[in-house]
């Protein structure tokens, strides 16, 4: 059994600009963040099955999304495939 793992995610970080009022973003400036993904590390070895599981906009596409950096090159964070 090879002990590579054929996809790697250490220290995922996804975060997105959120849409805000006009008085916030224009007038107040303030800028809103929202944490899609914070801090997660995850390796998938040959021959596993793997099956992300969760409620709605916990995170689950965002973190198949950003596994795939060529596809998506929005994260912060390393990835290996």
């Amino acid at each position: 059994m090879n002990s590579t793992p054929v996809v790697s995610l250490q220290d995922l970080e996804v975060i997105f600009k959120s849409k805000q009022g006009f008085i916030d973003q224009y007038i107040l400036r303030k800028k809103k963040l929202v944490h899609a993904v914070d801090g997660l590390s995850l390796d998938i070895y040959p021959g596993e099955i793997v099956s992300l599981v969760g409620e709605s906009g916990s995170g689950k596409t965002t973190t198949n999304r950003a596994s795939h950096p060529a596809a998506h090159p929005r994260h912060i964070g390393r990835s290996a495939l």
